[in-house]
């Protein structure tokens, strides 16, 4: 006769229960008699599952008439802290105990603790306690109302208006830093909001409402001043492996769908041809990461655009020009930056560059060289770029 023995069970939640084992067999049952002492001396392979322990059992079995019981070693599903098995590996246990299964845990992605997944709503995984933000929002899932800034009277054409998204890092992702921003920085909160991006490692994505350039450029100071302070907060963005700079534009820019279709093969035809010139001016250098974030067209210009205009395919997100979202067309190729000139290098380049190419033939645009589309600043910081010690007061980064 086997002795009946106690089972003992703790979930994620530290709940304990004890599970009684039948004093009377069936054919089938299974019972677990020992644990191995240490899961980790067993290694995944190609004998061993992923996920699984080491457990001797006794199984029930009906042989040539009578009943047995066989010892065996079995490699037994468990759950990722190791805590207890699964149902499918105490079959034989009391009939009394209807086994309750939570959910596995999920982890915080802010603060790294476990808590219960059938908990996790919120799209950044994130625990009850941390979800909990004023200030730093959740990524992509809420914007407050879009403020549209621009010094532009003429009621019968829009502006070009410049979104833009600049990720900083390495200083932390938390309501009371961005609180101590807003208290040094009121006049900032009318301009932008602060962000989780989870491409990032302990950082913050700043989110700028829609301005025309003139309004940038009035704001200059106040962003100057923020930049250093981020920097003294020990934010990075161009000294990272994570952190973009990404620039919207409006699309109604163009008053019609198909003067809007125009303007849009014509950006990209003076972004492909100029693309070796944006690379150098984008400080990007890392080939692997501009593949994965901000490819190169990769088809002929008509066919990309039929191909990923207002998709909603994620894979088209992808490119440097992205041309997925209903309302803008964003530019992802540019690498962070808290320098001031170069961050405003970057928004003349791309001002000059829809300007200028929406109002040029192909054959005008053929023949234009890529200095064209830089303003003065743009001009200064791409010779840098370039190697041209002349400018030297425009830093790289």
């Amino acid at each position: 006769m086997i002795l009946a023995e106690q089972f003992r069970y703790v979930d994620y939640e530290g709940q304990v229960f004890w599970l009684r084992q039948k004093d009377k067999y069936e054919v089938g049952d299974i019972v677990i008699v020992k644990n191995t002492p240490d899961i980790q001396d067993f290694q995944p392979s190609s004998t061993r599952p992923y996920n699984t322990r080491l457990v001797k059992i006794k199984q029930v079995i009906e042989s040539r008439g009578a009943v047995n019981v066989t010892d065996q070693w079995k490699y037994i599903p468990y759950n990722d802290n190791g805590s207890y098995l699964y149902h499918n590996a105490i079959a034989g246990l009391a009939d009394d105990y209807r086994p309750i299964f939570p959910p596995l845990p999920a982890t915080c992605s802010r603060c790294g603790r476990p808590f219960p997944s059938s908990q996790n709503t919120d799209k950044d995984h994130l625990c009850p306690d941390c979800a909990q933000r004023e200030f730093v929002l959740p990524y992509h899932r809420y914007y407050p109302e879009l403020i549209f800034y621009t010094k532009e009277t003429e009621t019968a054409k829009k502006p070009l208006f410049l979104g833009v998204e600049l990720e900083v890092d390495g200083a932390g992702e938390s309501d009371r830093i961005v609180k101590q921003i807003y208290r040094k920085f009121p006049e900032l909160k009318k301009y932008c909001y602060f962000s989780h991006d989870g491409s990032l490692n302990d950082g913050l994505e700043i989110i700028f409402h829609p301005m025309d350039l003139t309004i940038y450029r009035e704001i200059r100071p106040l962003l100057a001043m923020f930049f250093d302070y981020l920097r003294s907060l020990g934010y990075l963005s161009h000294n990272t492996g994570t952190c973009g700079l990404h620039i919207h534009i409006n699309r109604d820019f163009f008053p019609t769908a198909k003067k809007q279709e125009v303007g849009l093969s014509k950006i990209l035809y003076a972004w492909e041809k100029h693309w070796q010139d944006i690379l150098l001016f984008s400080r990007r250098i890392s080939k692997q990461k501009i593949e994965r974030y901000a490819k190169k067209l990769d088809e002929p210009i008509r066919s990309f655009i039929s191909r990923w205009d207002k998709t909603n395919e994620h894979d088209g997100h992808y490119y440097s020009v992205n041309l997925t979202n209903d309302n803008t067309i964003e530019f992802r190729i540019f690498r962070g930056t808290l320098n001031i000139n170069t961050f405003y290098a970057t928004l003349e380049f791309i001002d000059n560059l829809v300007k200028i190419s929406s109002t040029k033939t192909i054959t005008e645009l053929a023949e234009m060289p890529f200095d064209a589309y830089l303003s003065e600043l743009s001009a200064k910081y791409y010779a840098v770029r370039r190697g041209d010690t002349m400018f030297e007061e425009v830093e790289l980064t």
